[in-house]
């Protein structure tokens, strides 16, 4: 049992703490138990010996030391399985070998035990009571004390050391060379891996210093600097939970300057609740701004509270409050009601936890909005495409319970996991985008940016709600929609480069129907601050033109002719909100045309006759 909750552990920062992981776990360990009993059975009727017993508890704790090396083939295991195969693929590779030869430890000992035929059934009978009674202890101990307390690699190497430990008692002819040879080898072994440091942290960011790791009962936390100390993080092993700006004290991630729209709808918000509050990042942005405004930030880890609070400035005092609690016990105990609630709820990998997604969460959390209060949501999703299902899913639940329900994609490339925050509220009114721009309008620039270029994401287009499920307490396929949106996030986009030496991450669109479309209503803002193209492969060479009806942000085009070279560029053609609109031309033939952000060309130095690599479009 040790096992299993140490295993649950060293995958979650890879695949999440969810239902495929735990599936996963469960079913190998299972089945390398039942395979272990078989072969374990039989090998003991032709050789009972303790010896041998010892040397199979000896394999398991030497397959033990190599655990924390063996995390690092689990995450290209994720990148080429996806989560479900991904997740059972990983519990095969750290959890079977071990639990196969701990399985023949059963029938061994019933065998060499049960010397009277008379006896057999109180010896089975007492060996498996005593391996319960081990499984129950070992199930609270590691819950309420190692875990908690230890480094998972502690622990593992304990469990490796009992292991050998338990080889050694259980041998009679304790002077036999072999044994003890292997023992020493395996502790030798033992030494020597735990003086390297291995962990999922070190392994995704290898070039930053930790400064801070823990793991606790909920998360692997560890705080780290970049080389040049000007970025800080916060990770739970795998990603980015927090990145601040060690000067400004600002956020770095881009979704939480989008939280500022709910202010558009809600300028003055006496109160505001932030639901997982990671290294506090927001909460400490909005205090700085606001410092009459009451907050509430609430966490389920306190060792992640406690290091927002000593490695990324949030200081609490009176209008800045931290609990550690559970985000749907927290509403259930408090009677406030929030001008702002913030719902940002992320485990290890990147994981929502399933109970905090519901029609009965958001209609418990409704009660603890005002009147006209605000729910901002930040959901990893697609927003179109297999990938988008947690997204349409939960604005569906959500529309069940608040009248209006807005959508702000991050990114503009629909088919991409991304950041997507929407906005619910129980206000009357339905904003559509020039009411947003507007309200955006006359505010002031915030120190995260122009909230103009943050309104102009609102989605426009319908979403895909025909086949979205209601999310309840009783049904929720939410674990299957996170793995289409985990899986889909690790996978590369395709890049066009030039031979200036530069590439761009571009998304192909083939069809008509798409390639009508273009990038009409898509939002500025990734696209202005990360270089990612659109490319339009035509059929045939062709001279016709592009035009900018329904666009948000000027664009470059660069026209690409047959022999891949360019063969023309058009320097920032600017949107058109109703027609008739400019017409651009190229000044020659060409059979690809790559959309790209204004000064593109100019920047990187792009001139007609430059070399393109295009991206396959099979």
């Amino acid at each position: 049992m040790v096992l299993e909750l140490v295993g649950s552990r060293l995958i979650a920062p890879f695949f999440g703490n969810n239902l495929f992981a735990w599936t996963s776990i469960i079913g190998v360990i299972m089945a390398a138990l039942a395979a272990g009993y078989y072969w374990g059975g039989r090998a003991a009727d032709k050789n009972p010996s303790l010896e041998r017993l010892s040397l199979y508890i000896i394999y398991a704790a030497v397959y033990l030391v190599a655990l924390p090396r063996l995390t690092t083939v689990i995450y290209p295991a994720g990148v080429f399985l996806g989560i479900k195969y991904g997740a059972l693929l990983s519990a095969l590779i750290l959890l079977a070998v071990p639990s196969f030869f701990l399985g023949t430890v059963s029938p061994y000992a019933v065998k060499v035990s049960a010397k009277k035929m008379d006896k057999l059934g109180s010896s089975a009978g007492d060996l498996y009571a005593l391996s319960t009674v081990g499984s129950i202890v070992g199930v609270f101990l590691s819950g309420f004390v190692l875990i908690p307390t230890f480094s998972l690699n502690s622990i593992i190497y304990g469990l490796a050391l009992t292991c050998l430990y338990a080889a050694y008692c259980a041998n009679p002819v304790k002077k036999k060379i072999i044994p003890l040879a292997i023992i020493l080898f395996a502790s030798a072994v033992l030494i020597a891996v735990m003086s390297m440091k291995t962990t999922s942290s070190a392994l995704f960011f290898p070039n930053y210093s930790v400064i801070y790791e823990r793991d606790t009962p909920y998360n692997h936390v560890a705080v780290l600097d970049s080389p040049n100390g000007s970025r800080r993080v916060l990770s739970f092993g795998i990603g980015e939970q927090t990145a601040i700006d060690t000067k400004t004290g600002e956020s770095l991630n881009h979704y939480t300057h989008f939280i500022d729209l709910s202010l558009l709808l809600k300028p003055t918000a006496p109160k505001t609740l932030f639901l997982g509050g990671g290294g506090s990042a927001m909460p400490t942005s909005f205090h700085r701004r606001f410092p009459t405004m009451k907050i509430d930030v609430v966490d389920i880890d306190p060792e992640v509270n406690k290091a927002a609070q000593k490695y990324f400035n949030a200081t609490p005092d009176e209008n800045l409050r931290f609990h550690d609690e559970d985000a749907r016990m927290f509403l259930r105990k408090t009677d406030e009601k929030y001008d702002i609630v913030v719902w940002d709820l992320f485990s290890d990998g990147g994981s929502i936890p399933f109970h905090t997604d519901t029609q009965e969460y958001f209609n418990e959390l409704s009660t603890h909005l005002t009147d006209d209060g605000v729910l901002a949501i930040n959901i990893i999703s697609a927003v179109e495409g297999p990938a988008s299902g947690i997204l349409t899913a939960n604005v569906k639940t959500l529309k069940t319970i608040l009248p209006n329900v807005y959508v702000f994609p991050i990114d503009f490339i629909p088919a991409r996991p991304q950041n997507v925050i929407v906005i619910a509220t129980k206000q009357k009114n339905n904003y559509d985008l020039n009411d947003w721009l507007k309200k955006a309008s006359e505010q002031a620039t915030t120190p995260t940016g122009n909230l103009t270029i943050y309104a102009l994401s609102l989605r426009t287009n319908p979403l895909d709600l025909d086949n979205a499920p209601i999310l309840t307490d009783q049904n929720s396929p939410h674990d299957a929609l996170m793995s289409e949106v985990l899986t889909s996030y690790r996978q590369e986009m395709p890049k066009t480069c030039f031979s200036v030496g530069i590439c761009i991450d571009t998304e192909i669109v083939k069809t008509p129907e798409k390639q009508q479309l273009g990038l009409m209503n898509r939002g500025p803002y990734w696209w202005m601050n990360h270089e990612t193209g659109m490319l339009f492969p035509m059929n045939n060479p062709t001279t016709g033109p592009f035009w900018m009806k329904n666009m948000r942000m000027p664009i470059d085009i660069i026209w690409i002719g047959e022999n891949s070279r360019v063969v023309g560029i058009t320097s920032e053609a600017q949107p058109c909100e109703k027609e008739p609109c400019q017409l651009y031309y190229p000044p020659a033939p060409y059979k690809w045309a790559l959309e790209a952000p204004p000064g593109y060309a100019k920047k990187h130095n792009l001139q007609e006759g430059a070399q393109i690599q295009l991206p396959d479009q099979n």
